[in-house]
């Protein structure tokens, strides 16, 4: 299939595993170049070179999104290399708890590496979209918030005695 996606430059973040790394190689198949992102380099090389190794093209950049300031300074590396054009916000963690085992901490740690991190990436992306008129966006946060938020919640009230 043809998305008209060739000679386009996306950031996909959390692509060094799992959803992030199959759209990396969905989005290098297209003719996208791919900043494959990790929070560890060696993840997110394996990703790259198999998309060069395919004949697409890669890079490679790594940050901890959940660090404050961190999404920021890394669309502003990410764009010493050019452009983005489609931003892809897939990274976050996710953490097992039981409602009633979750504290604020983890709760606020959910947020911040889900929400908050792809916030971060966005605000700093988004102008050079609007110069150029193109862009594109997806955040795949929603489904870990998501989770959280309802499943935990309603875990929660069957905790509690009929």
């Amino acid at each position: 299939m043809d998305l008209n996606l060739k000679g386009k430059r996306a950031l996909v973040t959390g692509g060094s595993g799992g959803i992030g790394a199959a759209i990396a190689d969905r989005l290098a198949d297209e003719g996208v170049t791919v900043v494959v992102h990790g929070r560890r380099e060696g993840p997110a090389r394996d990703v790259a070179e198999r998309i060069r190794g395919r004949g697409g093209r890669a890079e490679v950049a790594t940050a901890d999104l959940s660090d404050t300031g961190a999404p920021e300074r890394l669309i502003e590396e990410v764009l010493v290399g050019g452009p983005i054009d489609i931003l892809i916000a897939n990274a976050g963690p996710f953490s097992e708890h039981r409602f009633s085992e979750a504290t604020d901490e983890d709760w606020i740690a959910s947020l911040a590496g889900n929400l908050l991190s792809a916030i971060g990436c966005i605000r700093p992306a988004l102008p050079g979209m609007r110069d150029r008129a193109w862009g594109r966006q997806t955040y795949f946060y929603i489904y870990s918030c998501r989770y959280h938020c309802c499943v935990r919640f309603s875990e929660g009230i069957h905790e509690i005695p009929n």
